[in-house]
């Protein structure tokens, strides 16, 4: 007497794989993003005061996301980016040491967001980005010279390389071209959009530390000075973050 076997269902990780191929099918078509963004951020530290004249730090940013899962209203970005502030300066000393300052940024991290059905074209959403910070210093003696236009009497550079953790949320207002067009792009899953963002979070960066070296002077009322520490710079702040944004 033989006996009969029912069917074997379905195994759990085949149905999970079915799904989680449904839900990326559309987002490998679509969802690439490019976002320039102008950053400002209120560093309360004292440190700060030596290379800028108030507390705010302001930024460029540029980054580029991905859509690696998509379902629904529902998508999660996979972001890399770069930021920039490059015009820091300011003297101190007693009007004796000019100081510059330089910082670039790489990151990468991701983006969670969600399109309401009834209001597509707005999308709030939440990032987190880690990444380095490198920081460039300049050092100038700003001293007595009998020319005023004359080079600084010796002047120093050094740079210092930190890590950064960035959270923050926000809200994308984006209209597509289809609103624009008789007919959206056909080779897209979804209509190229073009529009704004506007977000808050929070920089957390480890401390900078920059040791020039610098040349004594041939100066001989001047005491000779062979290096130095600027000591520890705490770039670590809130953030205010608009831009706009462009889906390919």
């Amino acid at each position: 007497m033989t006996r009969r076997t029912s069917p074997r269902p379905p195994r759990l990780a085949a149905a999970l794989a079915a799904a989680l191929g449904v839900a990326l099918l559309p987002a490998s078509a679509a969802a690439t993003d490019l976002r320039l963004g102008a950053d400002l951020a209120w560093v309360r530290d004292s440190s700060f005061d030596a290379f800028w004249e108030n507390d705010l730090l302001g930024r460029l940013d540029l980054c580029l996301s991905y859509t690696p899962l998509a379902l629904g209203p529902f998508r999660l970005d996979v972001e890399v980016g770069y930021g920039y502030a490059g015009y820091l300066s300011a003297v101190s000393n007693f009007d004796q040491v000019r100081s510059s300052l330089s910082i670039h940024d790489v990151y990468a991290g991701l983006r969670a967001s969600f399109a309401p059905e009834e209001a597509s074209w707005v999308r709030p959403y939440a990032r987190v980005q880690g990444g380095l910070a490198i920081g460039l210093g300049s050092f100038a003696d700003e001293g007595p010279r009998a020319d005023p236009l004359a080079e600084p009497l010796r002047s120093s550079e050094a740079d210092d390389l930190g890590g950064l953790v960035y959270g923050g949320g926000g809200v994308e207002f984006a209209l597509p071209l289809g609103a624009l067009m008789d007919e959206p792009p056909e080779l897209l899953s979804e209509p190229m959009a073009f529009g704004v963002f506007v977000e808050g979070g929070y920089f957390y960066r480890t401390p900078l530390d920059f040791s020039p070296s610098v040349s004594s002077s041939d100066d001989p009322d001047r005491i000779p000075v062979q290096g130095f520490s600027a000591g520890d710079l705490d770039l670590s702040g809130g953030e205010l973050r608009v831009g706009f944004v462009a889906r390919l």
